[in-house]
């Protein structure tokens, strides 16, 4: 990944889609600059771990786009956090996410689009996450 997009200060919008990036993702989106709102990393060659709250330092954050043409990209547990940012839109794609939707999610209140395809989810669907997305209607 170019690290030297980090030092971006004035970049809002991200799209990097279809190419064929890999490395440590986590590391990557948490050394972008804070001001960044939309981040579209779909379509690379992304595999082992990922820590949601390496988005942590986002507060301007609207869309957030991740998926993987070579693998899946496993969910890290993390704590309980309170993102500053109200995400639009979410595509986590060839995630491997198991019985856990993203905790994050719980405190967005702008989303109108999720996609979470090819996810692996097993057990119960969170109603919460249909409630969260009816109430912004």
């Amino acid at each position: 990944m170019p690290y030297c997009l980090g030092s971006l200060s004035h970049l809002r919008t991200l799209e990097l889609s279809n190419n064929q990036l890999d490395g440590n993702l986590s590391a990557f989106v948490s050394g972008l600059q804070p001001e960044l709102e939309y981040l579209s990393l779909s379509g690379n060659n992304f595999n082992g771990s990922f820590l949601f709250n390496s988005l942590v330092n986002h507060t301007r954050l609207t869309v957030f786009k991740v998926s993987s043409k070579v693998g899946n990209i496993q969910a890290e547990a993390e704590s309980p956090w309170v993102p500053m940012f109200q995400l639009k839109m979410l595509e986590l794609q060839n995630f491997i996410l198991g019985n856990t939707i993203p905790g994050f999610l719980f405190h967005q209140h702008d989303l109108f689009y999720v996609n979470l395809s090819h996810n692996k989810l097993t057990g119960i669907f969170p109603t919460w996450l249909v409630r969260i997305t009816q109430d912004c209607k």
